[in-house]
């Protein structure tokens, strides 16, 4: 699994260079992280699974939501 920044802010990876990198590390799961975190850098995450759609077509999209807890587990993912 891969969590990978994807606001593009800060000097943290955008969308695109997120899903570039999932390209090459191959994980069974990509997740992305710090999006909608302030007011003046709210991404859509959106943005991240549809960059690797045309990124690594094959790989898995998951998203966390705020508050509530995130299990993985290589069998769900294959």
């Amino acid at each position: 699994m891969m969590i990978t920044c994807n606001n593009g802010g800060f000097n943290n990876l955008s969308h695109w260079e997120a899903a570039v990198l999932a390209k090459h590390v191959r994980p069974k799961v990509a997740v992305p992280c710090h999006y909608d975190m302030f007011g003046d850098n709210s991404v859509d995450p959106g943005q991240f699974a549809a960059a690797l759609r045309l990124q690594a077509a094959a790989m898995h999209y998951a998203s966390m939501k705020h508050g509530e807890p995130f299990l993985f587990s290589s069998a769900s993912w294959g």
